[in-house]
């Protein structure tokens, strides 16, 4: 073709800023084809022509073995003026190199001297449920049983919430959690109090929260929860009896279903109109992951006519401590292969029912899945800051006390470094050597080579090993994760978008926390 080495030097002029590799992602779904473009956000379809061309581009780092795509001459030059005039209009396939990172780590002692948000409490680490899933492990296990399991001080307690005042943002929060924190229902109480009672000076947007398993769940309780004012609580509920009971049993060995379905009805109740506001249920799906569980776990939220329609349940799928009785079946449901596809069953089930009457009990989950790809940032023109979406400033937006008065990044990471304590505050040093220098460093030649880059959820915690130290293995498996994770929801979201857009139009009236 004549004109070719002009769309080759198009072509290759746009790879002054990094290999195609990392300026965009080529999908497809059932009915279309797209390129997502990392310079603007934007999302673009292409004809099936364009696509061609891109693919080979894509796969070549430039328009190289052009006489590889299945067009005649003609249809090709046409595509190819046609695809140009895309990119130069659009502004695509023109993101700038990575250079660092932007947002609040930057400024690391304002962040976490003027900005937390929430702490959260172990109140204890004795619960009264023998989780087999539990994500506290084995030690938690056996401090339950040989009674070495600690209650946390009030003295530890109220040191860290004069932290948070010390430290607080406009709007705060102190959660409860354990072990299971109705077991110090009386130290909750005076927590609460006391948590007033100094925002009584400061001025605060003041919450409350807890996680329960339910079973020690009265009426009188229930109705002190709802008499707090802002006392949002989440509650551990797998689904029916038969579904629940498999894993979630108290210390004898029985089933807890019945005390704790119990339990989340006088909340209900306590809490009337404003139930669904305040209490949320979260389901730990567990394997096997068949279509069956699926369906028994819809008919059983909509088989309880007292459960608010507005109440949320939250779905997540089982993270399994090393060693633990049921590791061996975790690994095999979900897989060891990092590079394998996404892992999806409860997705499969959602694409076979998302018209059902009445709703999911799953809705949020999948909210969740297309939540970030719906209101990402989009540009007219390529912007050069590139923000760790998936990572906040260690110590600053939520920190997490033990029993013991140290304090750790969240509640549900056991690998990282402790970031200090009740007494000595946050080792401000400690955050930026041991989490932000060693994860952005080695951060940034792999995002610098990432279409994902703007759309990465992961969070440096899950990049720890087990000695506490950086792993750069861990975070280069996340990666490899994260990508095939983000391009399945790129599809299922514009899979959606073509069949029922109007079924995504709620989420924009989702704050994305």
């Amino acid at each position: 073709m004549k004109d070719m080495n002009k769309h080759i030097a198009f072509f290759n002029e746009k790879k002054k800023n990094g290999d195609f590799s990392r300026l965009g992602k080529l999908f497809r779904t059932e009915k279309q084809q797209y390129m997502y473009d990392l310079g603007t956000g934007k999302v673009v379809q292409c004809t099936e022509e364009e696509f061609l061309i891109l693919e080979n581009i894509f796969a070549n780092n430039g328009l190289k073995h052009y006489e590889d795509i299945l067009l005649e001459e003609g249809r090709l030059e046409e595509a190819l003026v046609g695809l140009e005039n895309s990119i130069n209009t659009e502004n695509l396939l023109m993101a700038p190199k990575l250079k660092g990172f932007i947002g609040p780590y930057n400024d690391v002692e304002f962040a976490i001297g003027n900005k937390v948000q929430q702490i959260t409490l172990d109140l204890t680490q004795k619960c009264n449920l023998k989780c087999n899933y539990c994500i506290n492990g084995e030690s938690f296990h056996r401090a339950n049983e040989n009674g070495t399991a600690k209650d946390m001080p009030i003295e530890t307690a109220k040191a860290a919430i004069d932290y948070l005042f010390l430290h607080a943002d406009d709007s705060i929060a102190v959660t409860f959690y354990g072990g299971e924190p109705l077991l110090k229902f009386d130290l909750l109480k005076e927590l609460v109090e006391y948590s007033k009672r100094k925002n009584e000076d400061a001025g605060k947007t003041l919450t409350f929260s807890m996680t329960t398993n339910l079973v020690l769940m009265t009426k009188e309780i229930a109705q002190y929860f709802a008499s707090v004012g802002g006392f949002g609580i989440l509650c551990s509920l797998d689904g029916p009896e038969q579904i629940h009971d498999e894993h979630r049993v108290m210390r004898d060995g029985n089933g807890s279903f019945k005390r704790a379905l119990a339990g989340l009805k006088l909340l209900v109740e306590a809490y009337g109109e404003k139930a669904g506001t305040y209490i949320s249920i979260n389901s730990v799906l567990t394997p096997p992951y068949t279509m069956e569980k699926f369906d028994k776990m819809q008919e059983f939220y909509h088989s309880l006519p007292w459960l608010p329609k507005d109440l949320s349940v939250e779905t997540t799928y089982v993270s399994m401590f090393e060693g633990s009785e049921l590791s061996h079946v975790f690994n095999e449901a979900h897989g060891n292969n990092s590079s394998q596809k996404p892992f999806t069953p409860l997705h499969d089930w959602i694409d076979e029912h998302r018209q059902e009457e009445g709703g999911m009990f799953c809705s949020k989950f999948d909210d969740d899945t297309y939540l970030f790809i719906h209101k990402r940032a989009i540009y007219d023109e390529p912007v050069d800051g590139y923000p760790l979406q998936g990572c906040c400033v260690p110590g600053a937006r939520r920190l997490h006390i033990s029993v013991d008065g140290d304090y750790t990044v969240c509640e549900r990471v056991d690998n990282a470094p402790i970031l200090g304590n009740v007494q000595a505050g946050v080792d401000i040093n400690l955050v930026k050597e041991r989490y932000l220098k060693d994860y952005m460093l080695d951060s940034l030649e792999n995002c610098s080579k990432c279409w994902a880059a703007r759309l990465c959820r992961i969070c440096f915690v899950d990049c720890f090993n087990k000695e506490k130290e950086y792993d750069s293995r861990l975070k280069k498996a996340n990666c490899e994760n994260e990508r095939a994770a983000q391009e399945m929801q790129l599809i299922r979201y514009h899979q959606v978008l073509e069949d029922d857009p109007e079924s995504l139009n709620h989420l924009n009236d989702i704050f994305i926390v």
